[in-house]
């Protein structure tokens, strides 16, 4: 005996509340309360509750509809440790709605009331590991109303009498046991309480004749019928003969038999000329209100400008609009080195870029080759909820390092983030490192972006601050093609002697130059090979150092071919593809590596796949699987591996994948699942 758990074939184990809803874990007492009204605790008393504590109580009162729990005393670790408060459909709570989640001190108000009105609520605890607190008491009570056949003897339900329970279908209009009143759908004949004749039909509550009966809502047709579905575009709010109507402007009925027009989502109109089961899309470039009801309603997005209802223009670069309407676009003032770009709603800046910089510290664009910065909090604390960003570009270079001789943030919540970037606008930042604490970031560790372009980023929370940072960068430079080194300033190379186009720069003398790959050298100029499917190694000299680019095959200086479907090829040359090996498949042309096989299938490699064998039922393998016998039965189910598999009978379980026999439920508690 056990929970009320169906019992189910090919399971792996038998159940009990703790595999429900988890164990117990910490000073708690997990527990199923059925009375109608109680106490309890996280079970700490007078200590703290433990840390990584898991702990729940289902209060399921018997014939309770609604219950209501408050707790007078709540003291939680505000950031890690909480109560979940939910309204379940049954005891089991298979489908958990959250009422609350309470966690701190301060925040919990001890007068609340949390209210499942399903006479079903469940209460769970969880710790994290770092911090406790003295934890909380809770207290429950419930309401019930006696189920139809029974009325209340003071506080108990107790049975009618024989002869004047309540029929099928009707519903209790008083406590006492001969009152009743037929259900909606339903009317009064005798003692007993009648269906309309269709379940199109409806009736209030209480109907005695079955001229009551009339069409639900979403339905219309004649008093008893026969109703019919509101046709698309159309709609009936309430239950009667009434005609269906059209959906008004703004609004559109995609099914039939609705009882209600959803509004037109923003960015469509309908004018209501006619029912409609769609809304209008907006003009390209436009957008509307929700419930828009003409064309006219969709007006130029900020950055477009035209007429209401389009068509519409992007801003040429260098103006802006910042509003939705048919304004013109505005020319942006002189400012930062951002280019300007057509369609934009506002004229760029750093801030727009990085965000607004918050706190004490003055946010920046280096262009030196060297220098230092700091959070700008000098002696004190830095600032909660501070947002901070320094981009270190120095002319010219091609690598920024960065190191922090001080470091001093809160560890849980203030970091310093700093990203390799591919510009100054850094649009596609690569994370380097996050740094937080003062023990843990190695004040002699060195920070490098290869790109000459390194962004600095600095958050903190609401909660604690600490003394911040110092940071020095520096940065290496080597001259861009046509340029050459004097000193330590990059000066152009004299006439006759700069790079054609294509090539690198072998040194910093100006005659020192190499072609690119996919060229090679003829004369002073770099000649691309006859096909975007042939490349060279960097510095060639010949037409013959053309070779088929990794994915495809075929002679030297081509013509290549992208490898098959099932076929990959990892490097440049004239090698030919290869198949894919066992365990991995390639469902494209022109591929340079297989893809593993997905947990769930195989491919046994003895030809090109392009796809991966799917296990029969019941099994699963893991990725990249060689062969069918990879796939072993399910936890639940027996069989040889590769298949078929059986599942378990009743009473008897396998909790774990692969051939194994499964096992009879030990007597007794808990019940099998």
């Amino acid at each position: 005996p056990g929970p009320p758990v169906p019992l189910q074939a090919g399971q792996p184990r038998c159940a009990s509340y703790s595999d429900i809803f988890g164990a117990c874990l910490g000073a708690c007492t997990c527990d199923v309360f059925d009375a109608a009204q109680g106490t309890f605790s996280d079970g700490s008393g007078v200590r703290m509750y433990q840390s990584q504590s898991q702990c729940w109580w289902m209060i399921a009162p018997v014939g309770a509809v609604s219950v209501s729990i408050a707790f007078p005393f709540f003291d939680t670790e505000v950031w890690g440790d909480s109560v979940y408060l939910y309204e379940c459909e049954s005891v089991l709570c298979n489908f958990p709605v959250e009422i609350a989640s309470l966690a701190g001190w301060f925040w919990v108000d001890k007068n609340a009331v949390y209210t499942s009105n399903t006479g079903f609520l469940k209460v769970a605890f969880m710790s994290d590991w770092f911090m406790e607190a003295a934890g909380f008491t809770a207290s429950w009570s419930s309401s019930s109303d006696c189920d139809v056949g029974f009325h209340k003897n003071n506080t108990t339900c107790v049975p009618c009498s024989v002869g004047d329970a309540y029929p099928s279908n009707a519903v209790q209009a008083t406590n006492v046991c001969d009152k009743w009143l037929c259900n909606a759908g339903y009317f009064r004949t005798g003692d007993s309480c009648t269906p309309c004749s269709d379940a199109t039909l409806t009736t209030p509550v209480g109907s005695e004749i079955s001229s009551s009966c009339s069409c639900i809502a979403g339905y219309t047709g004649p008093i008893e019928g026969p109703c019919e579905a509101c046709a698309e575009g159309m709609y009936k709010e309430a239950a009667g003969s009434e005609a269906c109507k059209e959906c008004p402007a703004g609004s559109y009925a995609i099914d039939s038999g609705l009882t209600m027009c959803h509004a037109c989502p923003a960015g469509t109109f309908h004018n209501g000329t006619t029912a409609s089961s769609t809304c209008i899309a907006c003009p390209e470039h436009t957008f509307s209100n929700e419930q828009s009801v003409r064309e006219r309603n969709c007006t130029c997005n900020p950055g477009y400008t035209g007429p209401d209802g389009g068509p519409c223009s992007p801003c040429a670069e260098g103006t802006y609009k910042d509003a939705a309407g048919p304004e013109a676009c505005l020319h942006c003032p002189p400012g930062p080195p951002v280019p300007l770009q057509a369609g934009q709603p506002r004229c760029a800046s750093y801030s727009d870029i990085f965000g607004a910089c918050l706190g004490a510290c003055t946010c920046d664009v280096f262009d030196a080759a060297q220098g230092t910065f700091s959070d700008g909090s000098g002696v004190r604390m830095y600032q909660s909820q501070s947002q901070c960003w320094w981009m270190i570009a120095p002319v010219g270079a091609v690598s920024v390092s960065i190191a922090f001789p001080f470091f001093d943030t809160e560890v849980w919540g203030d970091s310093v983030y700093l990203y390799e970037c591919e510009s100054v606008l850094c649009n596609f930042p690569v994370e380097i490192a996050s740094l937080a604490g003062w023990f843990w970031v190695d004040k002699n560790a060195v920070y490098t972006s290869n790109t000459g372009f390194l962004k600095v980023a600095f958050m903190s929370d609401w909660f604690m601050e600490a003394a911040g940072f110092t940071a020095s960068w520096s940065s290496s430079s080597d001259c861009d093609v046509g340029f050459h080194k004097n000193n330590t300033t990059c000066v152009p190379c004299s006439v006759g002697d700069a790079y054609p186009s294509n090539a690198v720069q072998a040194t910093n003398v100006c005659d020192k130059w190499l072609c690119n790959a996919g060229y090679f050298r003829t004369g002073d100029s770099c000649t691309p090979c006859s096909d975007a499917t042939l490349t060279t190694p960097v510095g060639s000299e010949i037409s013959s150092s053309c070779s088929c680019i990794a994915g495809y095959t075929g002679p030297i200086e081509g013509p290549c071919e992208a490898c098959a479907e099932g076929m990959y090829k990892e490097a440049a040359g004239s090698e030919a593809c290869k198949e894919c090996p066992a365990g991995s498949y390639a469902i494209d042309s022109g591929l340079t590596m297989c893809h593993a096989c997905p947990a769930g299938t195989f491919h046994n490699g003895t030809t090109a796949s392009s796809t991966c064998i799917a296990c029969p039922e019941h099994t699963f393998s893991n990725e990249q699987s060689v062969r069918e016998r990879n796939c072993t039965c399910n936890p639940g189910y027996t069989g040889p591996d590769g298949g078929p598999c059986s599942p378990c009978a009743e009473g008897t379980y396998k909790d774990a994948a692969g051939p194994e026999a499964c096992l009879h439920c030990p007597p007794g508690p808990p019940v099998p699942l």
